[in-house]
């Protein structure tokens, strides 16, 4: 039963990997602006449900380490869990503040160091009607709950089971992977784009693990996706 769960395991993440993971890094990067229109965001919601199937896959798979996880890192009294709600909402913030530095920094250092034409240049147009923010935010949310479920999560948690979560090397191996599929992801966006995303994946993975999760994360992410919205928009 265990060596069929491994074939299982091998299965769906090589289909997760050729279907989600590597479209996206082999697409031409497009010089047509993005984010002038707004629709319902079908691709987002199929993603996002996809993300959820995955991880569902996954605990079934290691239905009890994650009972054991459960168990080791949540608490039994309320006066803790409320305590663990609070420095996860710290940790959140802390986050989006991070991003918004390491994105600021990057831009200044593009634009005076290595002369590169600013973010600021690019087409965006802010959504106008209510129709057009729920779309807006529905495809930002989606969005980020993709990215955290799969590139910091997922990956991670699927090679270290496949391979081996004991040894140190092996992980930071793993770690840099996810980092290098979730940068070239964002190829479409250019050069800029790719390593801001590389930078901002430990950021946003250091919070994954420091809350035990990926909620804190998925809202610090959605929150830096509406503020860069609104700064490219200016």
């Amino acid at each position: 039963m265990k060596l069929q769960s491994k074939f299982t395991e091998i299965a769906v993440f090589l289909a997760s990997f050729f279907i989600l993971l590597l479209p996206p890094i082999l697409a031409n990067p497009s010089g047509e602006n993005r984010f002038t229109t707004w629709n319902f965001p079908l691709q987002n919601l199929i993603l996002a449900a996809t993300a959820v199937l995955l991880l569902l896959i996954n605990k079934s798979l290691h239905n009890k380490e994650t009972q054991q996880n459960n168990v080791t890192n949540f608490c039994d009294n309320a006066k803790s869990k409320t305590l663990i709600l609070l420095i996860n909402g710290g940790t959140m913030f802390f986050t989006f503040g991070m991003l918004l530095i390491y994105g600021i920094l990057l831009q200044l250092f593009a634009s005076f160091v290595l002369n590169l034409p600013p973010l600021s240049d690019t087409k965006v147009l802010l959504p106008s009607g209510i129709t057009q923010i729920f779309f807006c935010i529905l495809m930002f949310a989606c969005a980020a709950f993709y990215e955290e479920a799969i590139y910091r999560k997922y990956i991670q948690e699927s090679l270290e089971w496949l391979i081996s979560k004991e040894d140190k090397k092996i992980v930071l191996a793993i770690e840099l992977i996810s980092a290098l599929l979730f940068s070239l992801c964002h190829r479409y966006n250019g050069q800029i784009a790719v390593v801001n995303a590389f930078g901002a994946h430990f950021i946003l993975r250091h919070c994954a693990l420091k809350t035990n999760g990926i909620a804190a994360g998925t809202i610090a992410h959605f929150l830096y996706n509406i503020a860069t919205l609104f700064v490219l928009s200016a």
